[in-house]
Parts: structure tokens; C-alpha cells; sequence
């Protein structure tokens, strides 16, 4: 894994903005063993307006040859509240839209099941 960086270049600084206060976010990853690259991650950040769920954003990383946001499962989140059968399609689309890696220790299905589970468990979390 690389970043387009050159040789001569140095990262010195990040702005985030802060969240607001109604912020919820659940992080869960998977590697072999500990210290390891994880094979997947999974962030999940929402907003809570008045009990329904906005502004969803959730990434992946480790699973295909960058991170990136499902927009697919974002939106099956959006203007619903936090339930075990909304966190269950959302998972479910980001299994189905990924084009997961595969290399001589993981396939590319058992990549797409770490996905689904591990994005429904940071879904979880969020809750919480």
C-alpha cells in the first residue's frame, strides 16, 4: 500500500472539523494478529436528529485497493432509526458492492463476510 506522496514530500498537518454534539461513530476492525494490517475495517459516523439517523457516512478500508464510502448503505441508514433490521441491510449492501481483494491468505468471499459482519458491529457500536 502507497500514498501519492513523492519521495520528497511530508505530511505535516490534518484539519477534521469537529463533530457536532449529536455525533454517533462505532470502529471495528479484523487483522489475524495483533499489530497486523487489518484485513477490514469499518467506520460508521451518524448524526442523531431526533432519533432518526442523517448525515450517515460509512468507510471501508482493507478491502479493495483503497478505502472508501458506501453511499449504497449511507443510504439505507438515512431517515431511519438505529434498529437491528436497518443495521442488517446496510450491511448487507456493503457486502454486495464491494469488489473485494484476494491474495494467497484471504479470498475475495471471505473478505466480503468480514465486511458484513464487521460493519454491522461498528453500526453497533454507534448505538451505544
Amino acid at each position: 500500500m502507497t500514498t501519492t506522496l513523492e519521495e520528497n514530500e511530508l505530511l505535516t498537518e490534518a484539519q477534521l472539523p469537529i463533530l457536532p454534539n449529536n455525533t454517533h461513530f462505532g470502529f471495528e476492525e479484523f487483522s489475524r494478529r495483533a499489530g497486523d494490517y487489518a484485513l477490514t475495517m469499518a467506520l460508521v459516523v451518524w448524526e442523531d436528529e431526533g432519533g432518526k439517523i442523517s448525515n450517515a457516512r460509512i468507510g471501508l478500508g482493507g478491502v479493495e485497493d483503497r478505502p472508501r464510502r458506501i453511499i449504497e448503505a449511507e443510504e439505507i441508514l438515512n431517515g431511519n432509526a438505529p434498529s437491528d433490521d436497518i443495521f442488517r441491510s446496510a450491511a448487507e449492501a456493503a457486502a454486495s458492492v464491494v469488489d473485494p481483494m484476494e491474495d494467497h491468505a484471504t479470498s475475495a468471499g471471505y473478505r466480503r463476510d468480514l465486511v458484513k459482519a464487521l460493519t454491522r458491529r461498528a453500526m453497533e457500536k454507534a448505538v451505544k
